[in-house]
């Protein structure tokens, strides 16, 4: 199942990359001889189905995740950072440290 979240995700890439790549050189270079669906006539159009694909790269991707780490803690509790609770703050205040999770951080490879 995870060989399909991946293959879909390989292909929405693939997706991206045809309509920047037909969308720029309809903008700038000329027109081509192309469907609809692939014609691009401003770079707000562009922009619009660029971000519907990425959307759904994003979306495959939590799936992905999801069929992996089925378990809830699993899953929101594999890129948060820290993984064990954090210690109560002193209540008096006098030299208590502000203790913040790193920030997150977006793991691009598998």
């Amino acid at each position: 199942m995870v060989y399909l979240f991946e293959s879909i995700d390989t292909v929405l890439a693939g997706v991206v990359l045809l309509q920047v790549g037909l969308g720029l050189w309809e903008l700038c270079v000329g027109d081509l001889v192309l469907p609809e669906s692939l014609a691009t006539h401003t770079f707000d159009e562009l922009e619009a189905k660029v971000a519907g694909t990425l959307v759904l790269v994003l979306v495959v991707r939590f799936l992905e995740e999801l069929v992996q780490h089925p378990e809830p803690q699993q899953l929101l509790g594999r890129h948060r950072g820290h993984s064990r609770p954090r210690a109560p703050s002193s209540s008096s205040g006098a030299g208590a440290t502000d203790r913040r999770p790193p920030p997150f951080q977006l793991e691009l490879s598998r």
